[in-house]
């Protein structure tokens, strides 16, 4: 469960303080998005859920763990519309719940169907959904967890345990960078973000 009640030192709360700063761009349903009434609620919550997770994973963190989520959790947004088609490297980082902090290694992702539908083709855990755009500068994912060796793909609304909802945001514009942020998943952790980049 999460841990509201942890006392933080003055780096951990100058840590959360430059996250608060480059907050990410909310995270809004575009009108023509059909979503459970629970996962409007959990939109509802995108910055409280958000600030609780980092909030969960400074308990612990390590310098090096500090500096990716600086890197990525930290990085100011840009306005964007739409990721280009194409294999990805994605990365996830796990804020809060059984752990304070997890970073896994990069994995091979896709954007593909013109843009509007992403896959994490590899790794035991998977995800499969889709892109639209919305009027905040981001763009919006609803999907589903899937696992590696399951016969069928999971889609949205198949199992309301495995639904997933967030908003993708471009983290650098010269270099192209995205993250997908994912927030309160029923299973491990409170919140998650998605490292996207370019495979060359």
């Amino acid at each position: 469960m999460p841990r509201l009640g942890l006392e933080l030192s003055g780096a951990c709360l100058s840590f959360l303080a430059l996250i608060g700063s480059a907050s990410a761009a909310s995270c809004t349903v575009p009108a023509d998005v059909e979503l459970r009434p629970a996962d409007v609620q959990r939109i509802d919550s995108f910055e409280a859920a958000r600030t609780r997770g980092l909030t969960e994973a400074m308990a612990s963190v390590t310098k090096a763990e500090s500096k990716i989520l600086t890197d990525v959790v930290g990085a100011k947004t840009v306005p964007f519309t739409e990721i280009p088609m194409g294999f990805y490297q994605c990365r996830v980082i796990k804020l809060g719940g059984i752990m304070p902090v997890s970073i896994y290694p990069y994995f091979e992702c896709v954007v593909s169907e013109m843009s509007t539908a992403i896959e994490k083709l590899t790794g035991s855990q998977r995800f499969l959904g889709t892109l639209h755009s919305n009027d905040s500068g981001s763009v919006f994912y609803k999907g589903a967890l899937n696992y590696q060796n399951e016969p069928e793909p999971i889609f949205y609304g198949n199992d309301a345990e495995r639904d997933q909802v967030g908003c993708v945001l471009l983290i650098s514009a010269t270099s192209p960078r995205y993250r997908m942020e994912l927030l309160l998943p029923l299973y491990e952790s409170t919140f998650d973000v998605i490292e996207l980049v370019p495979k060359d």
